[in-house]
Parts: C-alpha cells; sequence; structure tokens
C-alpha cells in the first residue's frame, strides 16, 4: 500500500501545479482532437496534472476520453481511454487504456493494461477485474474475471477463470483459472489448470 509519505509528497506536486498554467474547475467540455488540454483538473476531490487531455465535467464526476493522467489524485468518474503515467485512483469504471504506476482504492476496470513500470509498483487494493492483460504490481483483493495476468503478486481476492502466466499467489480463491509457471504459497484452489510451477502450501 502507498506510504502516507509517497501519497503526501504526490498532493504537494499537485498543489504547485495548480499555482500555474490552466485549471479545470466547473462543469464542461475541455479539449478536443485536434488541441489537446494541459494543466490541472480541481473538480469535487479530483486532483490531477493532466496533458493532451480531452474530458469532460459534469455533475461532480469526471469523463475521461483520451489524454495523459500525469499525476493525482482521482476521485470519481469513468476512464474511457489514455495513458495513465501515476497516482491514486479512488473509484470509477476504467473502459480501456495503459495503466503504468499508481495505487488503485476500487472501481470496475473492464478492459486494458497493468502496464508495470520497472522503476515503480502499482498496488491493486479493491474492486473487480473485468478483462485485459496484467503484466506487473501486486493484487490486494477484490474480483478477478477474466484476463491475461503476466507477472507480479497475488494477495487475496477471487481468481474467477482467466490465465496466470507468471508471478506469486500468496494467498486468495481460485475458481476455473489455469496458471502456468506459478509459485502458490497458500490459498484455495476450486477447480482449474495448473502447467507448472511451485506448489508450496494450500488447500485444494
Amino acid at each position: 500500500m502507498k506510504s502516507r509519505t509517497k501519497i503526501a509528497k504526490e498532493m504537494i506536486s499537485v498543489a504547485k501545479c495548480l499555482l500555474a498554467g490552466e485549471i479545470a474547475s466547473k462543469d464542461g467540455e475541455y479539449g478536443n482532437k485536434e488541441k489537446g488540454w494541459y494543466g490541472t483538473i480541481n473538480y469535487n476531490g479530483t486532483r490531477g496534472v493532466v496533458s493532451n487531455a480531452i474530458f469532460e465535467l459534469k455533475n461532480g464526476r469526471i469523463i475521461w476520453t483520451d489524454g495523459t493522467w500525469e499525476s493525482g489524485i482521482w476521485a470519481y468518474g469513468t476512464w474511457k481511454d489514455g495513458l495513465w503515467k501515476s497516482g491514486t485512483w479512488e473509484m470509477g469504471e476504467w473502459e480501456n487504456g495503459i495503466w503504468m504506476s499508481g495505487t488503485w482504492m476500487y472501481g470496475t476496470w473492464h478492459y486494458g493494461i497493468w502496464k508495470q513500470e520497472d522503476d515503480t509498483k502499482s498496488v491493486w487494493i479493491n474492486g473487480t477485474w473485468k478483462n485485459g492483460i496484467w503484466e506487473n504490481g501486486v493484487h490486494q483483493t477484490g474480483w478477478w474475471e477474466n484476463g491475461i495476468w503476466q507477472n507480479g503478486a497475488w494477495n487475496g481476492g477471487t481468481f474467477w477463470k482467466g490465465t496466470m502466466e507468471n508471478g506469486i499467489w500468496n494467498d486468495g480463491l481460485n475458481w476455473y483459472g489455469i496458471f502456468n509457471n506459478v509459485v502458490w504459497n497458500k490459498g484455495q484452489w476450486n477447480e482449474g489448470v495448473w502447467n507448472g510451477g511451485v506448489w508450496k502450501g494450500g488447500f485444494d
């Protein structure tokens, strides 16, 4: 889980950016395909630095169409596509896009790539994963429904179908998953396919 010090530094960084450049703080549409919007969002709990962005602020939520989320805190809304570089996702719907680094607190991930940068560490705290590709990071708890897991640490939650190709399973519940070259330390296995790896403990 992200430390209080790291969250504090992130908030200070966003606060500094609020002092310069454009600020999106009222309902309306920002940016378009010809010219993306650059600046800081400061709206109903969301504080973020963005670039080349296309989004709308409406009824207390953000509807993100495309662009780059540089850093900050996402409070609530819908993410349709784009690049997430860093920050804290508190709640919302993720439809598609690329996640590079940060902390996911809660929400529903429909599709996309959870792409881990080499020098950072992403953490999934809770939520529902529908489909997509997980390249690295730490999964704490929640519901995994489909998708391809390529590497990382599974610390808890329910894995429902999908394929885990590499990584470390520390605890949780598996239903109908396909596991290739996984280290299984602890947890409950209820149906699925085991294609190799190391089984250290747990229940079958």
